[in-house]
């Protein structure tokens, strides 16, 4: 069969059409992600030890391999690359409006521009690859990826979200020069729209370990197509660099939330109401991030909540997002930390599937051990119903409760577990 002359371009991947394989690898990596990017950026002598070697290992040909050696050592390109990331960060408001209604082209292109100071148009001549000359990268078309609208690609994912852009500027070429620094300064720059406090991810000092591990990939995907073996391949090669950052974090902070509440409940007398100053900070119901909660690492840290009973929350969440997305639930700080025999909670959805939820739903409450008593209340869409069911059952949960326990509001789910 002929090969093919012109190299296909990278297609945004959508969750729903991953393997179940892929998805997993995501969400591990997404959990990863919220323990290590807090830390400090690291340097380059740190990042000389990282290793990585996937499993099967990759069979990189000689012409890739001759390649990439020939680039040498560390080009210091993360240095002005982070500069960058830090500049569009520290215009907030400016860098918010850059991801609003703009296609990818278009931050590409001001991120060009900030790492080299000048503008380019769009590229207008065919380019060849080091390693397989006789493919071309045509001009970037109108119908192409690389013009979509950021959010018309969110999946609400944010590591496919940010792979995805990689991927399409890679791949998609759109200027003459520097697009390989350009497309990792756009990845770190989604990332940061979910994990504003994230430091730099420096995926060129992450690859090199690999010697042409990415690009033997990234060339059999130009000529094939299939993208999702360098996604894979990216995935787990960002959750070793989590686990090489966390290893050598030598006192790494983690934020109990539930501990913070305890400590507001136990500074108040017993009997004591809270003030009557409208503090929404100190009143219950508390808002409790579940990214937060699965961020907490299981050993090693000492922090109230009860890994198991968190993780079962998300398992069961996972379960009721194929019928509809999970708003928020209603639980107690006792049922969290197990400090009460029975643990109840009651999840708030948005159901798009309404009649099949309500008929699985006893199956499903079956599944939800260590979970007691699991409910569900579904949104009518009616903000004044809404309403007053919350208030019902915000009552039916405080009825009972012990005095240095507190009513929960569990947001900010992981849409994909």
């Amino acid at each position: 069969m002929d090969r093919p002359t012109t190299a296909r371009l990278h297609q945004p991947l959508r969750w729903a059409a991953l393997p179940p394989a892929t998805r997993e690898r995501l969400a591990r990596l997404e959990i990863a992600l919220m323990r290590c990017l807090p830390l400090p950026d690291t340097g380059y002598d740190a990042l000389r030890q990282f290793a990585f070697a996937p499993t099967p290992a990759i069979a990189v040909r000689p012409a890739i391999r001759a390649a990439v050696l020939a680039r040498g050592e560390q080009t210091h390109a993360m240095t002005s690359e982070r500069a960058v990331v830090a500049r569009f960060a520290a215009m907030a408001g400016e860098f918010a409006e850059g991801f609003a209604g703009v296609s990818l082209y278009a931050l590409a292109r001001r991120v060009r521009s900030a790492l080299f100071g000048s503008q380019e148009t769009l590229r207008r001549v065919d380019l060849t690859i080091t390693f397989l000359p006789w493919l071309r990268l045509a001009p970037p078309a109108p119908a192409d990826p690389l013009h979509r609208r950021l959010d018309a690609m969110a999946s609400g994912h944010p590591v496919l979200d940010a792979l995805n852009a990689y991927l399409v500027l890679l791949t998609a070429h759109p200027f003459t020069d520097g697009n390989g620094r350009t497309a990792r300064i756009v990845f770190n720059l989604v990332l940061r729209r979910h994990y504003p406090d994230a430091h730099y991810l420096p995926l060129t000092e992450l690859c090199r370990p690999g010697a042409g591990d990415v690009e033997e990939l990234l060339a059999r995907a130009n000529i094939g197509g299939d993208y999702l073996p360098v996604l894979d391949y990216l995935a787990e090669l960002l959750c070793a660099y989590c686990a090489f950052r966390l290893r050598g974090a030598s006192d790494p902070v983690f934020s109990d939330p539930l501990a913070e509440i305890a400590s507001l409940l136990d500074s108040r007398p017993i009997g004591a109401e809270p003030g009557r100053r409208f503090d929404l900070n100190k009143i219950a119901p508390f808002p409790v991030s579940m990214r937060e909660l699965l961020a907490l690492p299981d050993h090693g840290v000492r922090h109230t909540a009860d890994s198991g009973f968190v993780r079962s929350i998300a398992d069961f969440a996972h379960a009721l997002s194929a019928f509809g997305s999970v708003q928020f639930a209603l639980t107690t700080l006792d049922s969290l930390c197990a400090r009460h025999p029975e643990r109840s909670i009651t999840f708030f959805v948005q159901a798009h599937r309404k009649e099949d939820l309500l008929l699985r739903f006893r199956e499903l409450r079956r599944m939800a051990e260590p979970i007691h008593n699991v409910e569900l209340a579904v949104s009518t869409g009616d903000p004044a119903l809404d309403a007053k069911l919350l208030i019902n059952l915000s009552g039916f949960y405080t009825e009972h409760r012990a005095e240095r326990d507190a009513l929960l509001i569990l947001n900010d789910f992981p849409i994909h577990i």
